[in-house]
């Protein structure tokens, strides 16, 4: 539940939302994306109030990438088809190289054609998460929400997404959902949530002067990366 909160993202820029689980963090992206009305308040784009659109309407300018990312059982073409259905080899090829995924896509024997068998099982997390990112380049949507898209990677993978991730946040308004705060440091602003409220608010470097909470969060995941090389 969100309580007291007044938050503004303005257009073309990056917000991140950090916090424990349970802190809000999603229910923000949710309430964008009109998964649920707010039973008190509202949330605008472009300084209308969502309620007054469709939700295909809404869902039209955002794209998602989550953690567990849903592929059809078909080939990798027609997965990004699903994303733009006109979309040419050309553009597909484009995108894929955008989300540093034309590597491994060209690899395969069947290249755009090959069969990803069900919820795309034939690719590992990283693939995945990369395929979904090229999804989002080709729809093109003005909105990109990105919700715990790295949390499960291991580190070489996850610098690829995050490489991605920037180019794809060039001229977008963007949200981040993290639990890695290493995936983040660039963003134009950061929040920390606390139980459905703003507990501070800023860019990394800012963060790490004005909030203890923010400096326990990297000094643990600085730990547990540190644990995890040796």
């Amino acid at each position: 539940m969100l309580d007291d909160m007044n938050l503004e993202i303005p257009a073309g820029r990056s917000l991140a939302l950090v916090g424990e689980s349970g802190a809000g963090k999603t229910t923000i992206a949710q309430l964008l994306l009109r998964f649920y009305d707010p039973v008190a308040g509202q949330v605008f784009i472009d300084g209308r109030d969502i309620r007054q659109v469709t939700q295909a309407s809404i869902r039209k300018q955002v794209g998602m990438v989550m953690q567990d990312v849903i592929l059809l059982a078909g080939t990798i073409r027609h997965n990004l088809h699903f994303a733009k259905p006109d979309a040419s080899d050309e553009e597909m090829i484009e995108a894929l190289k955008n989300a540093r995924a034309w590597d491994f896509v060209k690899e395969m024997p069947d290249g755009l054609d090959t069969i990803l068998g069900e919820r795309g099982n034939r690719l590992s997390g990283g693939q995945k998460q990369r395929l979904s990112i090229a999804q989002v380049f080709l729809k093109n949507p003005p909105i990109v929400i990105f919700d715990e898209a790295t949390s499960a990677l291991d580190t070489l993978t996850e610098k690829m997404i995050q490489q991605a991730m920037e180019e794809l946040f060039r001229g977008r308004t963007s949200i981040v959902i993290v639990h890695r705060l290493s995936t983040i440091k660039n963003c134009d602003r950061i929040v920390l949530l606390d139980s459905g409220r703003i507990s501070a608010s800023d860019n990394h470097e800012g963060l790490l002067k004005i909030s203890p909470r923010y400096q326990e969060l990297c000094s643990r995941q600085n730990m547990e990366r540190n644990q995890n090389l040796n």
